[in-house]
């Protein structure tokens, strides 16, 4: 790899603030027979400006890349078995770092072995991530890009959606903010 080669994958990097599964699917476009492994060769495709559309600037070429990562990351979502994907879904309401029983408590039907499989499954495709430790927990969190698609179907199924944000507020996260509704204080008083 050249210095400008490196240069390139580390502007990329930096731009998705370096989440591996993005920076997996890129790597697989690179790969690919399109750019044979070319990193300069993708750099000039996906990023830099082209003599033939000089109106094409590197933002807007960003901004079609991360639209390819979106849409990447919602075919991923949807491929994930249903209880990791519900998971992922419910826990999209956290918008800052939470401890692992978070999440391990939004799937309040399932086992404990169920819960523990699902985050484990999560984890390891890099769609949860861990991001620190605080009194002995370990915090968790979602990337920005994979939480505003997930969060996006959670909203799609509106008692879910609501279910999610008031089990959150009930375990005590901070939940995304939720339109208060009629019968919100009744709820609150009854937990």
């Amino acid at each position: 790899m050249t210095d400008t080669e490196r240069d390139y994958v580390c502007a990329i990097a930096h731009y998705f603030q370096g989440h591996p599964l993005i920076l997996k699917m890129i790597a697989g476009d690179i790969r690919s027979r399109l750019f044979g492994g070319s990193i300069s060769k993708y750099w000039t495709e996906c990023y830099s400006l082209q003599q033939s559309n000089p109106r094409q600037t590197p933002s807007t070429l960003r901004q079609s890349q991360e639209q390819r990562a979106r849409q990447w990351v919602n075919q991923t979502i949807q491929q994930l078995p249903d209880l990791p994907r519900q998971m992922l879904q419910r826990c999209a309401v956290f918008r800052r770092p939470v401890a692992e029983s978070f999440y391990l408590q939004m799937l309040e039907d399932a086992s404990d072995a169920d819960r523990t499989a699902a985050l484990t499954t999560l984890k390891s495709l890099n769609l949860v991530e861990d991001i620190d430790i605080q009194s002995g927990q370990v915090l968790i969190q979602q990337h920005n890009l994979i939480r505003d698609s997930a969060y996006a179907q959670l909203k799609a199924n509106p008692s879910t959606w609501e279910t999610a944000e008031r089990t959150a507020a009930h375990y005590g996260a901070q939940p995304t903010l939720l339109p208060p509704t009629p019968n919100a204080l009744k709820l609150c008083a009854a937990t």
